[in-house]
């Protein structure tokens, strides 16, 4: 296996470093177009996006273990540790209406996008249906670059299966289906090239992120355009599509580090994507092979983290530094497990707090940007009000670099209701209910929001009732 690291990205994958280097500079090109066009002007996250790379569909089904569905052929899951992405190196259909491995890996990248630069509260057809678009995208020699290109492997769907109203989509009541993914697609198309929908859409979105539901969003947008949709974009279906072609004749270049590393830390850098069962496991089973191995003992540290085995996490991250007594996450998850058992304690004076911190401090020294470790500096402070200011500051980088980490971001909703910044904090909870592969993935979502919302209203009220202030500056 080879890795390539670049400016935003860490690729993992089974092939030749040539390959690997091809694949990485694809990456950041994209990234680079995708941030041309978008208009993105903040600096890239210090936290890179890592890039699993496997042989085929079925080994990503493997490493997914039962977390998506039985057809899913790629996932991007956000994480505090480092957003990472599983992507297949070739896909098992071929012809005119396969979908191509790297418009499987550009969908998932688009997903992570969204979330790094906009996080807000999409509708789940709209999250798919902006990945869907972006996939498509052809990045041609010298700099060419096609957009808007025809979506072949939905074609069969969008012909041949039945029709969901827009209405429906656009209400985000339609079921998860391949045919969802396929108008989501149209529909985002036509938007991005018909100015008055794109305009619609807008407002649409704006709406949600004001905290309106989608039915309330589509009601005040697109319910009163007097536009039947299902005709308009029956008809866009059948005609000739929009799309655009166009250079960017100062793309820079894009260094990429190639290593090349043996089996043995293949094996074990593939823990990363693993989900806690399954991981466990295997994280066993490393370390009876490679006991000396200092990376396997911290996986297994944090495996047995999160299935809640403290003592077991303790004792693996002991190991870890024994082998290794500078190494960062073996600091840094003992730091976490230290921080846990303090909890279980229910004792602000546990001596455990400031061992915690000692341990994850010395992380944060080594990587001044690893956002697990900011975020768990501020863990690891259990009483609010003797938490120091650059505790605070430290929870605000990490929201910073990982914005779509829930837990972090809920920490900063937490803290801005702290601060009784009730409008940052409501601004903050929206994009918590952004659901990925599918309007069904969280029936629930609306019930969350709204339940957020009161408690923050709440809190409003009882500072407004005291006579404090609600102080709404700028979100940090």
């Amino acid at each position: 296996m080879a890795q390539g690291e670049s400016e935003n990205f860490i690729v993992y994958m089974d092939d030749r470093p040539n390959d690997v280097r091809r694949l990485s500079e694809r990456l950041e090109r994209f990234n680079y177009v995708m941030r041309t066009l978008q208009n993105v002007a903040a600096d890239p996250s210090p936290v890179k996006l890592r890039v699993f790379v496997v042989r085929s569909t079925r080994r990503v089904q493997s490493l997914l273990d039962g977390r998506a569905g039985e057809n899913t052929t790629g996932i991007y899951i956000p994480t505090t540790r480092g957003p990472y992405t599983i992507v297949p190196e070739r896909t098992q259909n071929r012809g005119r209406f396969s979908i191509r491995s790297e418009e499987i890996l550009f969908h998932e990248y688009a997903h992570h996008f969204m979330l790094q630069y906009y996080p807000a509260n999409y509708p789940g057809w709209y999250v798919e249906g902006f990945a869907e678009f972006w996939s498509m995208i052809r990045l041609r020699p010298n700099n060419r670059v096609e957009l808007g290109r025809p979506a072949s492997g939905r074609a069969p769907d969008l012909h041949l299966s039945p029709w969901i109203r827009t209405s429906d989509i656009l209400q985000n009541e339609a079921p998860l289906s391949s045919m969802l993914y396929a108008q989501a697609w149209l529909l985002t198309h036509y938007a991005f090239f018909d100015r008055d929908t794109g305009a619609l859409l807008r407002r649409y979105l704006n709406r949600m992120q004001e905290g309106a539901t989608a039915p309330a969003a589509y009601v005040t947008t697109f319910g009163l355009s007097g536009v039947d949709y299902d005709d308009v974009l029956q008809d866009y279906r059948d005609g000739r599509m929009s799309g655009m072609a166009f250079d960017l004749p100062n793309t820079p270049d894009f260094p990429v580090t190639l290593t090349e590393i043996s089996d043995e830390e293949a094996e074990i850098a593939l823990l990363y994507p693993r989900a806690t069962k399954e991981g466990l496991l295997a994280a066993e089973e490393l370390v009876r092979r490679y006991p000396d191995n200092p990376q396997a003992h911290v996986e297994l540290a944090r495996f047995r983290i999160e299935d809640g085995n403290i003592p077991g996490a303790l004792e693996a991250a002991d190991h870890a530094l024994a082998l290794s007594p500078e190494h960062l996450e073996a600091h840094l998850y003992k730091g976490i497990a230290l921080t846990e058992a303090a909890m279980d304690s229910a004792d602000d004076d546990d001596p455990r707090w400031a061992e915690a911190r000692d341990h994850i401090a010395r992380a944060n020294r080594a990587d001044p940007d690893n956002a697990l470790a900011l975020y768990s500096f501020y863990r690891a402070y259990p009483n609010d009000g003797q938490r120091p200011e650059i505790v605070d500051q430290a929870l605000e980088v990490a929201y910073s670099s990982v914005p779509q980490s829930p837990e972090v971001r809920s920490a900063m909703v937490n803290e801005m209701i702290n601060q009784e910044r009730y409008d940052i904090a409501l601004q903050i909870i929206v994009p918590l209910l952004t659901a990925q592969h599918g309007a069904g993935a969280d029936p629930n979502a609306e019930a969350m929001l709204a339940s957020l919302r009161q408690y923050v209203n709440e809190a409003r009220r009882e500072s407004e009732a005291e006579g404090s202030p609600d102080e709404t500056g700028p979100e940090r």
